[in-house]
């Protein structure tokens, strides 16, 4: 059973520190269950409230709050203020909570409370990762990124989609989409776009190479808790590390390379 004082330690240790800006990954079941009731809110709340006890009122927590099944192959319309997160029980949690605020992006979309989420969460969100969307306005603020339960895993940073569309990586190319988007009964406006990946070639994303370069440059730090970890690093670190591992080699966040075939898309 994991306590309150272990999971503050925990955290402490990952460097999260007063007025911090976090971005929140979750696989809190991996941990093991917390000293807390045996319910969903209380096991949320616990996770929750002491991350908030540490950051302060002037801090700021944030959640993906992707939507693309609903979206893209349901062929539903977006709603910003209803459609489910499907990222499992925390990102709906954050989604749910008061005065919590999420972003417009039907598919990636993000949700924020604290001191900074209008800024981060606000306004026109167009791209799914364009540098002028809630991924670039983390950058600006140089925000710390914590995955909750698992470590160096193949997927579950969502800010190597960022890193990949700014870079401009080979295997991805921009697509729009036209279903309808709401906040409420006001129609959002707008062609949205996001960078996907060719369906042509199998490419399957796989980040656990580069989420242990990170931890070799001590970019990213590794801290267990109870039967999980917990992987620490910034917005910053991973474009850093980034920006000169794809210069050496652009498939390092895949599998495996694609095998493009000549006068097929993108080979063209």
């Amino acid at each position: 059973m994991i306590t309150k004082d272990q999971y503050i330690k925990a955290l402490y240790l990952s460097g999260l520190k007063k007025n911090d800006n976090v971005l929140i990954h979750s696989g809190i079941p991996l941990f093991g269950r917390p000293d807390t009731k045996a319910n969903k809110k209380s096991i949320l709340d616990f996770y929750f409230n002491n991350i908030k006890e540490i950051i302060g009122e002037k801090g700021t927590i944030i959640t993906p709050t992707f939507s693309g099944n609903h979206y893209v192959r349901l062929n539903l319309p977006f709603d910003i203020n209803t459609t489910k997160s499907e990222l499992g029980s925390f990102s709906e949690y954050l989604r749910t909570k008061k005065k919590s605020i999420r972003s417009m992006h039907p598919i990636v979309s993000l949700c924020a409370i604290g001191e900074n989420a209008s800024y981060i969460c606000g306004g026109n969100h167009f791209d799914g990762y364009s540098y002028d969307s809630p991924w670039g306005r983390l950058l600006n603020l140089d925000a710390k990124i914590l995955t909750l339960g698992y470590g160096i895993h193949p997927n579950g940073m969502s800010v190597i989609h960022f890193l990949e569309n700014l870079v401009g990586v080979p295997y991805l190319y921009n697509k729009l989409f036209k279903s309808e988007v709401y906040s409420g009964k006001k129609k959002k406006n707008g062609i949205f776009t996001m960078s996907v990946r060719y369906l042509e070639y199998d490419i399957e994303n796989d980040q656990s190479k580069f989420k242990a370069l990170l931890v070799k440059k001590n970019k990213a730090k590794i801290i267990e808790l109870g039967r999980g970890k917990i992987l620490s690093t910034s917005f910053k670190n991973v474009f850093e590390v980034g920006i000169e591992a794809l210069a050496k080699d652009r498939y390092i966040l895949l599998k495996r390379k694609p095998n493009f075939n000549s006068n097929q898309k993108p080979l063209t």
